[in-house]
């Protein structure tokens, strides 16, 4: 739950830097009721089979690709960033999608392969060297205590323009 609730906030609500240090704040009802929204749910019950899919997949879809960047960062001869840019890869990797692609898988079955091959591919190490790079012209960037706050954030908006263009 935990991790789904940190993909969620980091890819949909744009917040990677609650989602990176105030976990706990996630399971407040600020963040917890847009999260785990009860009406979301009750009415993919009343709509049918396809509707909770689709209310499925939602979710799926960031916890998934969180799970993708975790894995390319356990061989630490071969990350191409500091894993803690985890939860800010995410941020932009969603709003990317939310931008450009807006598609979705219409089976869950089919999110691995879409995410892979529609967002994951296309996009991850292009992110990883746009964050490099704004960590090496920006001096005032300072890991992690930079990936913390929300004015902070601002420091990575170039990055994010970067790929709405």
């Amino acid at each position: 739950m935990k991790e789904l609730a940190q993909s969620y906030v980091a890819f949909y609500l744009a917040k990677p830097h609650i989602s990176y240090s105030r976990v706990q704040t996630i399971f407040s009802s600020e963040y917890y009721d847009e999260i785990f929204d009860y009406t979301k749910v009750e009415e993919a019950l009343k709509q049918g089979p396809e509707y909770i899919e689709k209310l499925a997949i939602e979710y799926f879809l960031p916890y998934h690709l969180l799970n993708l960047i975790k894995a390319q960062f356990k061989d630490k001869e071969k990350r191409p960033i500091d894993p803690a840019f985890t939860y800010h890869i995410l941020w932009i990797l969603g709003a990317i999608y939310q931008r450009k692609i807006r598609e979705k898988p219409e089976k869950i079955s089919l999110v691995p392969d879409f995410i892979q091959r529609v967002i994951f591919n296309p996009y991850f190490y292009e992110v990883c060297k746009e964050l490099k790079a704004c960590m090496k012209y920006r001096k005032d960037v300072f890991i992690p205590r930079s990936l913390k706050s929300e004015p902070d954030l601002m420091k990575f908006e170039d990055v994010l323009k970067t790929f709405m263009t």
